[in-house]
This record gives C-alpha cells, structure tokens and sequence, in this order.
C-alpha cells in the first residue's frame, strides 16, 4: 500500500462536519481543552529539548520554563471557567486523590491496595454533606451558593460512577 492508497482508504472514515449540533460554547471547550494540549505539548518538546542534546549539554532555561508553565496554567483556568468548574475545587479534589493514593506520604510508596468502593462512597458522601451544610449557610446569609452547587453535582456525578463500578446485588 503506498501513501496515496492509504489516505483514499482512510477518508471513508472522516467527517467533513458535525453530524450533531455544536454550541458555540461547545467550540469553545474544545479549542480550549486543544490548547491545553498544545501547551502541555511545547513544554514536554522544551524540556526534551533542553536535556536529550546531542552535545550532552543541559540548557534548560527556568524563565522559558516557567513561561510556558504559566500558558498550561492559562489554558487550565480557562477550561475550567467555561465548563463552570472551579480551579480551587479542582485542586483540592487532585490533591485528596493523591492523599487516598499515598496515605503514608508522597514521597512513600503507594498503597499496595486500592481505596475500596465503600471507601471511596464514604469519602464522597461525607464531602457532599459538608458542602450541603455550607450551601445551606450561604443560602441563608443571602449569598451566591451556585459554586457550592456544581461542587456538589460534580461530587454526585463521581458517585454515580463509583456506585455503577459495584456488584448489581450491592446497589441500592
């Protein structure tokens, strides 16, 4: 098969538009979550580039570095603001992660065991309960409670996956 061959075969696979309706906040999503990758892309080329000379000289530079960090960062901040997820939230969820993952310390080896799905429900259910509370204190105060909100759908979703991971007799 020669290259030509190859593209005229593979075209019967393409799309040359949506075959679904496409918000323009959709779009959006997606050219933020490309640009998320492209950055992650040009840091790993910088840091590759910078160690795996030819010469076996190191040249990374901790200003370039750090400029092309804060660009991830960018792209991060602006997927999560447009998917309505809150950095902060975010944050905390991936280092609790890490916390079930390494309970002895980070630097440890990691738990030769899995979180159990007990566990895990438990773990999810006592974070919804205390963002229930602290909603309910906001709604009282008269304040702005919808960050609150997504938390807490973002946290009933994970449920919902954890849950589905469980035998069938075990649900419900």
């Amino acid at each position: 098969m020669n290259a030509t061959d190859y593209q005229q075969q593979a075209k019967h696979s393409y799309i040359d538009t949506p075959n679904f309706p496409i918000s323009d906040h959709d779009l959006m999503v997606v050219r933020y979550a490309l640009g998320l990758a492209g950055e992650a892309g040009e840091v790993a080329n910088y840091v590759k580039k910078s160690i795996f000379r030819p010469d076996g000289e190191i040249t990374l530079d901790l200003a370039k570095l750090e400029d092309e960090i804060g660009d991830v960062l960018w792209y991060v901040a602006a997927l999560c603001s447009i998917t309505g997820l809150d950095l902060g939230g975010v944050m905390e969820w991936n280092i609790e992660k890490i916390k079930a993952r390494y309970p002895e310390g980070w630097g440890k080896k990691p738990k030769t065991r899995p979180v159990s799905i007990t566990e895990t429900i438990a773990r999810i259910n006592d974070r919804m309960a205390k963002l229930w509370s602290r909603g309910a204190d906001l709604y009282a105060a008269g304040q702005d409670s919808e960050q609150i909100q997504r938390k807490i759908a973002r946290y009933s979703r994970a449920l919902m996956r954890v849950e589905q991971k469980l035998p069938s007799k075990r649900r419900g």
